[in-house]
């Protein structure tokens, strides 16, 4: 009744938890499906899509830093179109535009010449139109120009009848990075309105991310979850000194171009250590985490670099490390061994007639699902680490790819999440409902024992009476000395055959006290007291501390050992090995100690597996020797008493049966 009762509350509160997921994972869908809209709004609405009056572009690395505007106008340039992108390089960059005329009797507005990336270090124009006379935007200049504070830098240009070129000047303390549209006015609001938008639904969706990793880590105080909360909070801050909102946030006197800098560095960082957190809760060890970890260098070193004034090289180095570490994690990913599913339908515990459970892992994604992942986030970190380390000239669409890969990562990362935290609710319902059964058959076992054991002690003592009286016959009658001798050597064995069993199951039902045994002092002792001893080969360490009973251990010991020796083979040692091993317990590892006794199979056979630790089983070819089948019942019950295992391990020419017992912590 108490089972059944346990068995429906189990099932009530797994419907209610797998309802409570379904909303999580609902978001996660509508979080995704919101991203992917906005991307493509944006590329929809991005100034590429609208003509503009820029004519063509050009460039001229000037690594010396020394040259003025008449050089520059002289110098050589090279043609490039959409974004250009020289790396991170010590010099400064020029660009030369032509501005397409109006003509005569064309309005004379102003044209907008919008600059992107918004933490643009510092960029100067020289207009014709203006004289010559410099203007200049960036995070380094004290007063820099703005078309509309503080994500649109750029400048405000006379609209001319005919074509002409202007120079761009660009000193950066990061990547030569630069995009430059040249707009009408009405098109300028136009793509500010629908920037405004986009970046309104971009940061709610980081906002929402963000919020429920916090919830669930407050909630679950989950360990992944956490590294997730702080790699998406260094997410959200990346993603703000992106788009120029940084200025907002940081009091007079801090750059934001230095402190964007610095949370790159912070971001690389800590999404590694989330990354190696995923692989290790997803099983993978060994060398290709320690490599990985490896890695926890570079950011810290590529702080030490800003520190010292050598912002470049620490941010090339760090921008190495997104295109190498990607690469490095999906070659982890394809080495994970595939999550292993029960068959009836992910139940973890698989519980074994007789001795013991066996526990499975059961992953909440497939390998396939892992990789496909990994798969994009290789995809846009390698398109945007190539792009800023000038490996070509990309679009617009990759010069956001950073962004779209922190935002699309986290959405999908977030839905990973999810389905883990369902798998481990699941675990843990599957735990409980396991540890309800254990606990009820446990508690019928006890009944029974008591049962039986208040029999047997009944039997027991009417038993005792009578050869009580035989013993005191034959002390009166049998004169012979070796009739005699005989005579009490079979009282004697009937007697101790009752004392042990009401013995064994008296302590069976007694309260068990826990300390720490040396199993290999135990088995020496054991071995110093048996006249069969010359039979026996040992593997033993220095010593094997485990927690127990050294009473009931004794009595394991000796049990093993005398049925090796009454039923393995006369001609064949019996071997003992004791040795470090773990024990899967409720799908967590334990480390203890493991004792092997294994014998040649003699003229009794080999016992069945399915029976072997069934109370009073003897083995018909095994029914002519002495015994009362409670040996190794007797053994299981102890084992399990001290939350231990016993296995019987038959092989072709040999039986073993192997004792395990969890070790001692002190």
């Amino acid at each position: 009744m108490v089972l059944s009762r346990v068995s429906g509350v189990q099932r009530c509160l797994r419907g209610a938890q797998s309802m409570r997921q379904v909303p999580g994972f609902c978001l996660a869908v509508a979080l995704g499906w919101l991203l992917s809209m906005s991307a493509a709004m944006a590329v929809a609405q991005s100034p590429a899509s609208y003509s503009d009056f820029l004519r063509a572009s050009a460039y001229w690395y000037d690594a010396s830093s020394e040259a003025g505007l008449a050089q520059a106008r002289q110098s050589t340039y090279h043609a490039y179109t959409g974004v250009l992108s020289l790396g991170y390089r010590p010099g400064t960059t020029w660009v030369r535009l032509t501005v397409a005329g109006v003509g005569a009797n064309a309005d004379q507005k102003d044209l907008m010449v919008r600059i992107r990336p918004a933490y643009v270090n510092e960029l100067t124009l020289f207009d014709p139109a203006l004289d010559w006379n410099p203007q200049s935007t960036g995070d380094a200049v004290s007063d820099p120009a703005f078309l509309l504070r503080p994500t649109s830098p750029g400048f405000s240009i006379p609209n001319t009848p005919d074509d002409r070129d202007i120079y761009l000047r660009l000193r950066s303390t990061s990547a030569h990075l630069l995009d430059v549209q040249v707009l009408s006015p009405q098109v300028f609001m136009e793509v500010i309105g629908a920037q405004t938008f986009w970046h309104g639904l971009f940061f709610g969706v980081v906002g929402l991310i963000l919020l429920w990793s916090a919830l669930e880590w407050f909630a679950k105080r989950d360990a992944l979850i956490g590294r997730f909360l702080l790699k998406h909070l260094a997410v959200t801050l990346y993603c703000v000194g992106y788009l120029g909102y940084l200025v907002f946030l940081l009091p007079a006197g801090l750059s934001p171009d230095q402190v964007f800098s610095y949370s790159i560095f912070v971001l690389v960082l800590i999404g590694l250590w989330f990354h190696v957190g995923v692989l290790t809760d997803y099983g993978l060890k060994g060398w290709p985490i320690r490599v990985c970890q490896v890695f926890y260098l570079v950011p810290v070193v590529s702080i030490v670099l800003g520190m010292l004034d050598l912002m470049q090289a620490g941010l090339r180095a760090a921008t190495l490390t997104t295109l190498v570490v990607p690469c490095i994690v999906f070659a982890c990913v394809l080495l994970l061994p595939a999550p292993m599913r029960d068959s009836q339908q992910g139940r973890l515990y698989a519980a074994q007639a007789g001795s013991r459970a066996s526990v499975e892992q059961f992953g909440p994604l497939s390998k396939q699902t892992l990789v496909i992942y990994y798969g994009i986030i290789l995809l846009l970190l390698g398109l945007g680490a190539t792009q800023v380390l000038g490996f070509y000239q990309g679009n617009e669409l990759i010069l956001h790819a950073f962004l779209f890969h922190s935002v699309i990562s986290s959405v999908l990362l977030m839905t990973m999440l999810l389905l883990r935290a369902r798998d481990i609710e699941q675990r843990q319902i599957r735990a409980t409902q396991v540890a309800a059964r254990v606990q009820g058959e446990l508690l019928a076992e006890r009944l029974a024992r008591e049962e039986q054991a208040r029999m047997i002690e009944m039997i027991g003592h009417e038993i005792k009476t009578p050869l009580s009286v035989l013993q005191l016959s034959v002390e009166e009658w049998v004169r012979e000395p070796s009739e005699r001798r005989l005579a009490d050597r079979s009282i004697e064995e009937i007697r101790a055959v009752v004392e042990r069993s009401i013995e064994g199951l008296s302590e069976t039902l007694g309260a068990v006290a826990f300390e720490p045994v040396d199993l290999v002092q135990v088995v020496r002792e054991h071995l110093s007291r048996d006249a069969d001893s010359v039979f026996l080969l040992c593997h033993l360490p220095v010593a094997a501390s485990v927690l127990g009973a050294p009473l009931l251990i004794e009595r394991i010991v000796s049990n093993l050992v005398e049925n090796a020796l009454k039923y393995g083979d006369p001609d064949q040692p019996v071997t003992i090995t004791v040795r470090e091993s773990t024990h899967q317990r409720f799908s967590r590892s334990q480390t203890g100690f493991e004792l092997l006794v294994s014998n040649a199979v003699g003229i009794a056979g080999k016992p069945d597996p399915a029976n072997v630790f069934r109370k009073y089983y003897r083995a018909e070819s095994a029914r002519h020797l002495s015994g009362t089948g409670l040996g190794l019942y007797l053994v299981e019950t102890f084992a399990h008493l001290q939350h231990g295992a016993i296995e019987y391990r038959p092989g072709q020419t040999h039986v073993e049966f192997a004792l395990w017992l969890p070790a001692s912590t002190s």
